[in-house]
């Protein structure tokens, strides 16, 4: 998804800046793609919730029950947020960007109407 969401953010900068993409290019299109974005960034939102719960229940866990596997299970669930953070981060401020994108274009798109 990373992949993805970078190559369409760098085509949407040679929208802006070529006359020729942007007299072709629909902004509906542009908008069906951000309501994908957005429908994944709210999938890695729940998925990062369910990670932080998991690993909070498991630190209240190993403070009643210590034992050394369920340590380690504590800290694969903070591995595991940190890299979900990390990523929902990126989704969350590249769906803001997209929005600007779309703000940008239409307001281009506008003025080669007049």
């Amino acid at each position: 998804m990373k992949k993805r969401l970078s190559a369409y953010l760098k085509f949407l900068e040679d929208v802006k800046t070529s006359p020729a993409l942007l007299a072709s290019f629909d902004p509906k299109e542009m908008a069906f793609q951000i309501k994908l974005f957005q429908q994944e960034r709210l999938i890695h939102l729940i998925v990062t919730l369910f990670i932080a719960l998991l690993a909070f229940l498991s630190v209240i866990y190993i403070s009643v029950v210590t034992s050394l596997a369920f340590l380690a299970l504590c800290l694969i669930f903070f591995i595991l947020l940190v890299f979900y953070l990390r990523h929902y981060y990126f989704l969350e401020n590249k769906v803001q960007e997209l929005y600007s994108f779309y703000d940008e274009i239409k307001k281009l798109k506008n003025e080669m109407h007049y």
